[in-house]
């Protein structure tokens, strides 16, 4: 686990995997496994950060799927936290609660993101520097939500996710919108959603890569390209297998993502 907290490419593989350490399953094993061969072929991730003047801001990028555990009904949330170009934070987090919309979802990943927002310019003022806080999410509904003040009519969603409207009147924290193509928090919360963007259709073959999602090559297979880059995608979008999980190791210019 100790790994994930700089590793946003195994961030959520990660997560599903606590999930099992109570109670582990031979799937949970099987998930393992395939995490490892992940690591041994991509032992490091290097994050480089460039110059870069005084910001005056701290970004955070929020965003969530919605019931994805297809057997406990609860949701994911993502989120990055940057400061300019430098990425301080991400973390993929199975919700604590179901969530009956994706509005709901939405907010409660939205308020994930406020707190480790209001963590870091809290730290950040200790040190001098009173930064403000912006925080970008794809949902508008959910931005609708945190922008107003009470529930209104939504009489399902929990009073505990409202304290974010207060410091937004107070702009101590503002909640803007962002396009889902280009919310990082996207890659973090909804993976089946992120593989099924056509760049990633347009994938070829690279006799340097060993493995792509789950698939090693023994050199006997008589369509290579079919065996690394279309059948991991194939198993990896079936809904045949619920249980998938895929540890991006992304080959493409960051434009194609976008």
């Amino acid at each position: 686990n100790y790994l994930a907290a700089d590793r946003p490419d195994i961030m959520y593989a990660t997560k599903e995997l606590c999930r099992g350490m109570a109670a582990p399953t031979s799937v949970m094993w099987h998930r393992l496994k395939r995490l490892g061969r992940y690591l041994v072929g991509n032992s490091r991730t290097v994050l480089e950060y460039d110059w870069q003047s005084h910001e005056a801001e701290v970004t955070g990028y929020s965003d969530s799927d919605w019931a994805g555990c297809r057997v406990t009904g609860r949701s994911t949330s993502g989120g990055a936290l940057m400061i300019g170009g430098h990425f301080l934070k991400g973390w993929s987090r199975t919700q604590n609660h179901v969530t009956m919309s994706s509005a709901e979802a939405e907010l409660v990943a939205m308020v994930k993101c406020s707190a480790e927002l209001m963590g870091v310019r809290s730290m950040m003022l200790d040190w001098g520097d009173d930064s403000s806080g912006n925080i970008y999410a794809d949902s508008s509904a959910a931005l609708a939500i945190a922008k107003r003040k009470g529930a209104g009519k939504l009489r399902h969603i929990n009073v505990g996710s409202l304290w974010i409207q207060e410091r937004q009147d107070k702009q101590e924290i503002e909640h803007r919108k962002v396009i889902g193509t280009e919310n990082p928090a996207d890659m973090v919360g909804k993976v089946r959603e992120t593989f099924s963007k056509d760049c990633f259709h347009r994938l070829t073959h690279r006799p340097e890569m060993t493995m792509t999602g789950r698939t090693y090559a023994s050199g006997r297979e008589t369509d290579l390209e079919d065996w690394l880059i279309e059948k991991p995608l194939r198993n990896l979008l079936s809904t045949d297998y619920p249980w998938a999980v895929s540890y991006t190791h992304l080959t493409l210019p960051t434009s194609d993502l976008v």
